[in-house]
């Protein structure tokens, strides 16, 4: 919700671009998860499993593909899974969704796409060098892993040679920053949060 306030001119993808972004990110996971449990194949498994995943988004969206645009955005999602193989995130599961508090009443949903314990990573369909709202999240994510580094993967043009950054911890300032801007955030949208929820981290920003 909040990178989208702040980065709305940078949100504004077509229709496809969220449908391939969405079915390549359930394709990645289901990839690192069919590694791990040592399935045969697990690229071309992914690979069918994206497939299965960009039908159902196309039906839940009421986009229509033709066969021609579903069997380029096919062939180019099995390039960036097996470009995906060659980056620190691959192998990693995804950690639970948990919950950043600020000043006891204003919770944030965090959950970045893999973990390792040390670090986490995000993933990017696309290079994210070129936008400001990828490294922002990622940002985000560090509030709830304040002891974490961060890498955030993307992938290159035509080419689709993996992208990695790697990000510092934050520093007091950078950290003071983005907890004001969320707690700004809150008051004015609502809060997030459930009682439930695993709590990752507390922070104040000393008002009140």
């Amino acid at each position: 919700m909040i990178v989208k306030s702040l980065f709305s001119d940078e949100l504004r993808g077509t229709a496809i671009d969220v449908l391939f972004g969405s079915a390549f990110d359930k394709a990645m996971v289901k990839m690192n998860y069919y590694y791990r449990r040592g399935v045969d194949n697990y690229l071309e498994a992914a690979v069918n499993y994206m497939s299965l995943a960009m039908k159902e988004e196309a039906a839940r969206m009421g986009i229509k593909l033709s066969s021609e645009d579903e069997g380029r955005m096919i062939e180019r999602g099995g390039r960036m899974l097996e470009a995906f193989q060659r980056t620190p995130a691959f192998g990693l599961l995804r950690p639970k969704t948990g919950l950043v508090v600020i000043d006891e009443s204003i919770g944030m949903y965090v959950q970045p796409d893999f973990y390792d314990g040390d670090s986490i990573y995000e993933v990017k369909s696309f290079n994210p060098a070129k936008t400001r709202y990828a490294y922002y999240q990622v940002r985000l994510f560090q509030l709830g892993y304040p002891d974490s580094e961060a890498v955030l993967v993307g992938f290159d043009g035509e080419a689709l040679d993996p992208i990695i950054i790697r990000i510092n911890k934050m520093d007091e300032e950078d950290r003071n920053g983005i907890v004001r801007d969320v707690a700004e955030f809150g008051s004015s949208n609502g809060i997030e949060g459930e009682p439930n929820r695993d709590i990752l981290a507390k922070y104040s920003t000393g008002r009140g």
